[in-house]
């Protein structure tokens, strides 16, 4: 059908590989009508300015059996639509990077013929219900390899197995990507940076969680807007910027902070409503500013335009831990960590999950989590509030004692007046009790 229409429509096809239908011996072609949409396998069709691109070249069939050849190619494939979801870098069109299938190549002639900054490459071998799916990230231009790992699958439903390691490795190389970037970014003198590099580096700041990194990510990101307005992700880092001052009370005036986080998070999904982090962004922004049904509806956008973004999945942790739904938060938290472990807003993840442990009056299961967390993220003021409220509540008057001297050595003057402000408990007889286990635990008023 898409070939018998021709150019007699302006219709946009994705592709979606090969694959094996009812009834018909051989794989079939298949591909997506995607409304308005660019027909390049979600790639772009060209490089947006300062951001890295990938090749993801087709993945070499091991096997014996050459009808394997689909698997091979619709991994990578799949590989190339879900990376392309991401608004950081650009992904060379699979009709383009496929052009070298079969051939013997140089990593560097490759990229630089391609335009590419880091190529994907890998391969498939399938003995008996087994497969095995190598693949490893190389930077273009030192050969260099970033990043590299095996998957080793039972084949009982052919299509799982595809999409799970895709996942895996999408999951894997994004943040390693960025990870790369971040490096480049760092090792420039100041007068030669970029807009995109300034997002890049004020990331890396509101990764320590410091007012000093607050306020160097701030400007930075002033900077990178200055330098381009129309650059979404400069806006939705700057709304970060402004909820984390809130919640570990750098900023005096809470209310404010949030609205401008939402300001900031509204001029990011204006500048790109496609951009999953900006909706991420939006429904994080919303969530604290009380605008519930707000937060889901963006919070559901960033998921669909990106399965594969943890923080879509990891803000939705906050919203369902803030709503009561403790289950569900557990759920999208885990599932934000699988897809990024070492990611710095794990901690705010975490924190949704303590929030709804509370919520749920699970008491030990919030201690807990916040202990957890707090061993990696120490000093996060969401799960140290959540460890004093739930002691609290449980009644361990030292203990909760002592993580009140903690919170407030990190949090000087901190008083229920402004918790109530900062934290978006959803119903209100739970919003009181929250409060009620920081006052138990000597909060003062």
């Amino acid at each position: 059908m898409r070939e018998s229409l021709g150019t007699r429509l302006d219709a946009a096809f994705e592709d979606a590989g090969r694959h094996r239908l009812k009834n018909i011996d051989t794989p079939v072609q298949v591909f997506r009508w995607r409304p308005g949409g660019a027909a390049s396998l979600g790639a772009s069709s060209a490089p947006a300015p300062d951001k890295p691109s990938i090749a993801v070249l087709a993945f070499d069939n091991m096997s014996t059996d050459p009808e394997q050849e689909y698997f091979s190619d619709g991994i990578a494939e799949d590989i190339i639509t879900a990376l392309s979801h991401f608004r950081e870098f650009f992904v060379i069109a699979r009709n383009t990077s496929f052009t070298y299938k079969g051939q013997p190549i140089r990593v560097d002639a490759v990229c630089r013929e391609l335009g590419g900054r880091y190529l994907l490459e890998g391969s498939v071998r399938k003995a008996g219900p087994h497969v095995r799916v190598t693949a490893q990230l190389i930077d273009g231009e030192t050969g260099a390899h970033i990043w590299a790992a095996r998957h080793d699958r039972d084949l009982d439903d052919i299509f799982a197995v595809q999409d799970e390691i895709t996942e895996a490795i999408v999951g894997a190389v994004a943040p390693e990507t960025l990870g790369a970037e971040l490096k480049r970014a760092r090792a420039k003198t100041p007068g030669s940076l970029t807009a995109w590099d300034r997002v890049l580096q004020a990331r890396w700041h509101l990764a320590k969680f410091t007012r000093d990194d607050n306020r160097a990510a701030r400007v930075l990101l002033r900077d990178a807007i200055r330098a381009d307005p129309e650059m979404s992700d400069a806006h939705a880092a700057l709304a970060l910027c402004d909820l984390m001052a809130m919640l570990h009370v750098w900023t005096p005036d809470a209310p404010a902070a949030i609205a401008s986080a939402r300001e900031a998070a509204q001029i990011a999904v204006a500048r790109d409503d496609q951009n999953a982090n900006a909706h991420g962004m939006l429904g994080m922004a919303e969530t604290f500013a009380r605008n519930y049904p707000e937060a889901e509806t963006h919070l559901s956008a960033a998921v669909r335009l990106n399965p594969n973004l943890a923080i879509g999945h990891g803000n939705f942790a906050a919203l369902q831990g803030v709503s009561g739904d403790f289950e569900r938060a557990k759920q999208s938290a885990d599932k934000a960590i699988a897809l990024s472990p070492r990611d710095p807003l794990k901690a705010f993840w975490l924190g949704g999950v303590g929030i709804g442990a509370f919520v749920a009056e699970a008491y030990e299961d919030c201690v807990e989590n916040a202990r957890a967390a707090l061993r990696d993220h120490p000093g996060y003021a969401s799960l140290m509030r959540q460890e004093a409220a739930a002691l609290g509540m449980l009644g361990r008057k030292d203990d909760a004692r002592a993580a009140i001297d903690r919170l407030l050595d990190r949090m000087p003057g901190l008083t229920i007046a402004q918790v109530r402000q900062i934290v978006p408990v959803r119903h209100p007889g739970d919003h009181e009790r929250w409060l009620a286990g920081l006052r138990r635990a000597g909060l003062p008023e």
